[in-house]
């Protein structure tokens, strides 16, 4: 997934996609739980089979993947909170959700974000094999979706 991110980035016209977003010049990828897009911060998280996520940052054009926060199994679903400072991830495989905190750049590191590791929730009954979606509801709650409704919310 992140390569085709990528590709998809390098294709389309930096303007364009830092006004319009990602989902509006290119549908087809707001389909998939494990990609999230913050128009107003410029950024992109996508979530990939080994537990991985990358932030894509389209005003830069840079990629960073975090691999010191490596989920034990694949990310399921990934989420902007709606101010851009945080993102939720969830693993159905290993029943937890996680947050990140996004701190914005300082003159002292040179443009790149900093992204730490927050909280992280255990979600019980398993999720595994279940569809599952994250949505923020409010500013400070995430919301776990499956076909049948709410299953948890969780806070930062």
């Amino acid at each position: 997934m992140f390569d085709t991110i990528e590709l998809l980035l390098f294709c389309l016209e930096g303007q364009l996609t830092r006004d319009r977003g990602l989902a509006e010049l290119f549908p087809p990828i707001s389909r998939f739980c494990t990609v999230s897009c913050h128009l107003k911060s410029g950024k992109i998280v996508a979530g990939n089979k080994i537990g991985q996520l990358a932030f894509f940052d389209i005003r830069a054009g840079k990629l960073h993947t975090t691999q010191a926060h490596r989920h034990g199994a694949s990310c399921s679903a990934c989420a902007f909170s709606p101010d851009g400072r945080h993102v939720a991830s969830l693993s159905a495989t290993d029943n937890n959700v996680r947050f990140f905190q996004l701190s914005a750049p300082t003159l002292f590191n040179m443009g790149s974000s900093h992204i730490k590791t927050g909280k992280q929730f255990n979600i019980s009954p398993s999720l595994q094999g279940r569809s599952c979606r994250l949505n923020w509801i409010d500013p400070k709650t995430v919301a776990v979706l499956t076909p049948s409704g709410i299953h948890a919310t969780f806070q930062p």
